[in-house]
This record gives C-alpha cells, structure tokens and sequence, in this order.
C-alpha cells in the first residue's frame, strides 16, 4: 500500500504537501492537489481508512546533532543540552509527542531511530550531507535549526546572528566605545562568520573603520574531526596582551561565549587591567546560563531554547499540514544588562 512517502517522491513534491492535500480532499482548489490526489489513487493510497492516527507511526520526535558542529561533551553539557530539551519539549509534549536525542557522528552513521524509521519527525543541528540528507532525513517532515544550508529544500529556524552584532556594537558605541574588538577561536564556524559579518556592519554603520589589530581571531585546533568541548578556561594572556600593548589598544571587547569572556577578563587582569573600568566585555550566552545567580557578563541572549521551541512547533505544524513550505525564521537576540559594560573614560 501506498503512503504519503512514496506518493510525495512520485509526485515530486515535499511529504508535507502531499499529507496537507490528502487531509483536505474535498477541497482541492489548485491543480497540482488533484494531480496529488490522482496519484495516491494510482499508487492504492487507502482513503477510507487514512486518519491522522495512521500516518503516526510512534509518536516521537528526534533531535539529531552533528559531532562535526557541536561536539558531544559541549552538546550534552547542561548549558547546551538542557536548553535543547526544554524548548523542544515544551511543545511536542502538548501533542503527545516524545523527544528522541541521537548524534550523527563524522561518519555519519544513522542513530538505529533513523534505520528503524520509528519516528514522526526531525529537528537537526548541524551541517549534514546532501547525502545524509537525501538518504535518512528528507523522508520525514523535518527542520534544520542555527546552520542554513541553501542546498536543502527544507524549513529553518535560526538566530540573527547579524543582529547580534549590531546589539553589541550600538550598545558599546552608546556608552562612548569607538574602538572595539572581536574574539572568537571558531572562525570556521559559519554562526561564527555571520557574527562576525553583522559586527564588521555595525561598526561601518557607526561610522567606525574596524581595526584588524583590535581583534583575536582564529581557528581552535579540532581532534579526529571534532572540535572539543574547553574543559578549563583557556590562556589569551599572549593573544590579548599583544592587542592591548599596542599604541590605540580596544576599549571593548566582543566575545562570542563566555568561556572566550572568562578568558578575556583573566587575560586582562593579568596585566593589571580591570574589567569593566578599563576595558570592557559584551559576551553571547543563553537563558540557562542567564539563570544563574553569579552571572555577571553584559551579553546577548542566543534565545536557544526559543529556537528550539519555534523549531518544534514549526515541525509540529509541518505534520499537520498547517505550514508553509520553505520557511526561513530569524529571531532578533535579547539583551541582558550585567556588569562588564562601563561608560568610556574621558
């Protein structure tokens, strides 16, 4: 018997399109519907015992992450995975649905859910193959979350990360900061690069000319593939001093984690600097971090666990031919007031 899987690949159109036509056979107002429809009639598709119980197979969901953009140890730390759970659940769970974890490794060898086909649906984090893609992925509804790959014909949820830039700069160039650095040990990173784009625009929309020279950019070494989790806070002191030391030195720093902010801070104080009455720090974390009573940073909200949530509720509508196909959702970063942004001195 026909299911809406084949009848989409006959068809050639998104199984989303072909679940939201067969629901709503009698109203079937476009030509490709009807073509949808003629099909699944050729292919033996069962009208008459079709329900939206049926097309379930077990009521799960899967997050997939790619060890090639978030490592294990970093993906299943509490700042990461608890945020991913929350906001995923959060929804899924109020349409009986539960949430499966799985990570797609270098070789990308399918989690068993993906080989049992046991699943309704998938969030994935990460750059995944066309092949991956075509092979384990494009057969069920799904959403891509952070890493936007063009060549996938599919539905995506993301931080603006140029925004970002621009809450950082704007903010810094309000309190008086002309001369601003950027520090990020992952440039390869495409969330990297558009944080780093969005951060060279604000400053030229200030009127600022970015200094390379006020900056630490490069790349963390990887192993076997995968870039580590930090387990202890990095040395910057030789990367910062050298910054700091030269004639017209930063007077802000933009980080792109905390773990860089940390390292920062210890950088700077190691040379009788204080932070933020001689330099100061705007860093990116999420809410879980936020959360935390000793957290001190100025930062940028990531809203992670609302990328998740907007996520899940895409895919959720997704299966129920509620949708849209090709839908592209860039939620604005939030600002969190801390202790590490001081006014410029005269």
């Amino acid at each position: 018997m026909a299911n809406i899987t084949l009848i989409a690949e006959k068809a050639g159109v998104s199984i989303a399109t072909v679940s939201r036509t067969l629901r709503n056979t009698n109203r079937l107002t476009t030509s490709n519907q009807r073509r949808i429809v003629e099909i699944a009639k050729r292919m033996g598709y069962d009208f008459e015992c079709r329900s939206s119980n049926t097309e379930v197979k077990t009521r799960q969901i899967v997050f997939l992450s790619c060890v090639n953009t978030l490592s294990p140890e970093a993906f299943y730390s509490g700042d990461t995975y608890m945020p991913v759970v929350n906001g995923i659940t959060r929804i899924i769970n109020r349409y009986g649905y539960n949430l499966v974890v799985a990570n797609v490794d270098l070789d990308e060898n399918p989690p068993p859910c993906l080989l049992r086909k046991n699943i309704d649906g998938v969030i994935f984090h990460g750059a995944l193959s066309e092949k991956f893609m075509t092979r384990y992925v494009r057969n069920f509804h799904h959403v891509g979350i952070q890493h936007l790959n063009p060549n996938f014909d599919c539905n995506w949820v993301k931080l603006d990360n140029e925004n970002l830039g621009y809450q950082v700069v704007k903010r810094l160039y309000q309190q008086g900061h002309r001369r601003i650095g950027f520090i990020a040990d992952y440039i390869e990173d495409d969330v990297t690069q558009e944080r780093y784009n969005g951060y060279l625009k604000a400053m030229r929309n200030c009127g600022i000319e970015p200094d390379p020279a006020w900056s630490a950019i490069w790349q963390r070494q990887r192993i076997n593939g995968v870039l580590p989790k930090e387990a202890t806070v990095p040395d910057y002191c030789a990367r910062i001093r050298e910054i700091i030391t030269r004639p017209t030195p930063p007077t802000a720093f933009y980080c792109t984690d905390t773990v860089k902010s940390e390292a920062t801070r210890n950088a700077l104080q190691a040379i009788d600097m204080k932070v933020p009455e001689d330099v100061s720090i705007v860093t990116v974390c999420n809410d879980f971090s936020i959360q935390n009573p000793e957290f001190i940073w100025t930062a940028v909200n990531d809203r992670f666990p609302d990328i998740c949530s907007q996520a899940a509720q895409l895919l959720m509508d997704t299966i129920n031919g509620k949708v849209v196909e090709n839908v592209t959702m860039l939620l604005r970063p939030g600002w969190h007031d801390g202790h590490t942004l001081a006014p410029i001195k005269a």
